[in-house]
């Protein structure tokens, strides 16, 4: 071998410790995973926040779905009156007061139901036994009758009792706060045109 050249390997052969080396690497590869394999498994997730129902449903306390229902049945009630005025008034503008008060209902009531399904509250259709019985004698009145009917029902603040739960909902609680402002917002409106439509008609319109 000449001086300055490096001594090679014959083809076949290997250094002597490169074995030993690979063992090694090995064994640190099966220890470590010998050990993940008895590592401790991961925390459970957590469970819901309490409070909050299933994904897309809100959660109502009894006196949420109290004051929903009766919500639902002022709703249905004036919808079910100011739809006559169509064919019991014969005053056009009167007409046009119960198109508007109608439409104004209908769309609170959508609200409402809505808001009862996100729930899974089922309201019902009908109508309470009061509630059927003033949209029954609505139904038997026409012309100034009928409009003096309607503009009363229109004046008349909302009972007591729910004035105090839709405060109550304004003030404390985010599912109902939007209906309840909405329902506050057209008795205030309805009871104010009614009130200029019956000064401007007069004597007719007078209860």
């Amino acid at each position: 071998m000449l001086e300055g050249q490096r001594p090679f390997l014959l083809a076949g052969t290997f250094p002597a410790k490169r074995p030993a080396r690979l063992a090694t690497i090995s064994g640190i590869g099966l220890a470590l995973g010998m050990l993940g394999a008895c590592s401790t498994p991961p925390p459970p997730p957590a469970p819901p926040l309490p409070g909050y129902g299933p994904p897309g449903q809100i959660m109502l306390t009894v006196s949420d779905v109290l004051t929903l229902q009766t919500m639902d049945q002022r709703e249905r009630l004036l919808i079910a009156i100011a739809s006559l005025a169509a064919t019991h008034s014969n005053s056009s503008v009167m007409q046009d007061l119960g198109k508007n008060v109608a439409k104004g209902y209908q769309a609170l009531q959508d609200k409402t139901t809505a808001l009862a399904r996100s729930a899974d509250l089922k309201l019902s259709t009908d109508l309470s036994s009061g509630g059927a019985a003033l949209l029954k004698r609505a139904q038997g009145l026409y012309g100034l009758s009928y409009d003096r009917f309607l503009i009363r029902q229109l004046r008349q603040p909302i009972p007591a009792s729910l004035q105090v739960a839709l405060k109550k909902e304004i003030s404390a609680n985010e599912p109902l706060k939007g209906v309840a402002t909405q329902m506050m917002q057209l008795q205030m409106t309805y009871a104010t045109t009614a009130q200029a439509i019956q000064s401007a008609l007069g004597e007719g319109c007078r209860h």
